[in-house]
């Protein structure tokens, strides 16, 4: 992630990086109940690291079929 955040653009913009709130709407990471209310209350496309929340994600897997 740093390469592609950092790196790549370092001497020419080379890709276009979006904000972070545009960002929380792709995937969700570290504190996903605070992004997820930065978000509006609204699932983001993914989420990174979900293993590492598991508490806060199992509900949400339970709702599509999938124990964690």
């Amino acid at each position: 992630d740093v390469f592609w955040s950092i790196e790549i653009n370092r001497r020419a913009r080379r890709l276009k990086i979006p904000g972070y709130k545009r960002a929380l709407s792709f995937s969700v990471e570290s504190c996903p109940d605070y992004g997820i209310s930065l978000l509006g209350n609204k699932m983001p496309f993914g989420c990174h690291g979900w293993d590492k929340n598991k508490e806060f994600w199992r509900p949400i897997f339970i709702k599509f079929g999938y124990l964690i």
